[in-house]
């Protein structure tokens, strides 16, 4: 998905779940602005390199390189950022940049390392998640 973040939006999107994540992720706000910032003119980048390939490759089509440009679409493989560390020390990082995020650990940590599913009926409580592929299932 491509954003236009304005300084405005940007600051909105800095107080959903998704942008308190990457302050923790970067280490504070301004971090986290700047690290979009990169990232939008990195995919900028890599956009006109595909739009100057398109529009040289169909010059009937793509009269200027910006009219290829609306033309490309998302690079393979998607992207995204990882924090690293135990479920503790990520609700501490959380914690520490957005002390009122309402981040916390609802459970203990697996003993293998492997990542365990659950989910919330409404009106429910949280229940362990079939994660097997749906081929797998009984």
């Amino acid at each position: 998905m491509r954003e236009a973040f304005t300084g405005q939006t940007l600051n909105a999107w800095l107080d959903t779940p998704a942008g308190v994540m990457a302050t923790a992720l970067h280490g504070g706000r301004q971090r986290a602005a700047a690290a979009v910032a990169q990232a939008d003119e990195a995919d900028r980048a890599w956009r006109r390199q595909q739009a100057v390939s398109k529009a040289e490759r169909f010059p009937g089509r793509y009269p200027t390189v910006d009219d290829a440009m609306m033309d490309v679409g998302n690079p393979a493989g998607g992207g995204g950022s990882w924090l690293m560390g135990s479920t503790d020390e990520i609700v501490a990082a959380v914690r520490w940049v957005n002390p009122a995020a309402g981040v916390r650990n609802l459970g203990g940590e697996p003993e293998t390392g492997e990542v365990e599913g659950a989910v919330q009926a409404p009106g429910r409580g949280l229940q362990p998640a079939d994660t097997r592929p749906p081929w797998n299932r009984d």
